[in-house]
């Protein structure tokens, strides 16, 4: 099915992921279809862009926030599987005596460095020349981010949150990712003025 006389079928065209990680770039996409699917379905689109501030929010939860996150919305039972997919319970191999660290300046979760200290993997990260210190946690039991969420959401998802927040300082009403992700954030203010915006960053 995937070649025709030595070449690719259009079956095989059609199904092609170009990407460093393909099954981390289907599992994301999978993910998100899911959850846009469902809120669409319960007639909640509220919830996918809760879901979506709630990932890219959160990269390290301890047991007892993974719980409570997964019993935010009980009349919605869909909601604690569409957090179950996104988080990983920490492997050993991002611990240091027991600890967990999550990045001073992008909040996700960092990985030992050689020697001594925490390495964190964000590109922006690995340029920067300064970096605050690393927050740790206990790694006992918490979970973290699965990295393509990481770098397909939570990273995109930070300017877009910081544009929300800055706009609804300066009296705008904001709702995140209007008509299922058809824009990243409308914002309109009490005059009836409003802007759509996708945020390219």
């Amino acid at each position: 099915m995937l070649l025709i006389g030595g070449e690719p079928s259009e079956f095989c065209l059609e199904w092609s992921v170009e990407a460093l990680d393909v099954v981390a770039e289907v599992h994301e996409s999978t993910l998100i279809s899911q959850v846009k699917t469902g809120a669409e379905q319960a007639g909640r689109p509220d919830l996918y862009a809760e879901w979506r501030r709630f990932v890219t929010s959160n990269a390290v939860l301890d047991p007892g926030e993974f719980l409570a996150a997964k019993n935010r919305f009980l009349a919605a039972a869909q909601w604690a599987t569409w957090l179950d997919e996104p988080y990983e319970p920490i492997p050993p191999t991002s611990t240091r005596a027991g600890q967990i660290a999550a990045c001073g300046q992008c909040d996700q979760w960092m990985v030992p460095a050689r020697g001594r200290g925490w390495l964190c993997e964000s590109p922006r990260c690995l340029r920067a020349v300064h970096v605050p210190d690393p927050v740790l946690r206990e790694a006992a039991g918490a979970y973290r981010l699965r990295v393509e969420l990481v770098r397909f959401v939570a990273l995109p998802g930070r300017p877009e949150l910081a544009l929300a927040t800055a706009l609804a300082a300066r009296g705008a009403r904001v709702v995140l990712y209007p008509g299922l992700d058809a824009l990243d954030l409308v914002a309109r203010w009490p005059e009836r003025y409003a802007i759509g915006i996708d945020v390219k960053d």
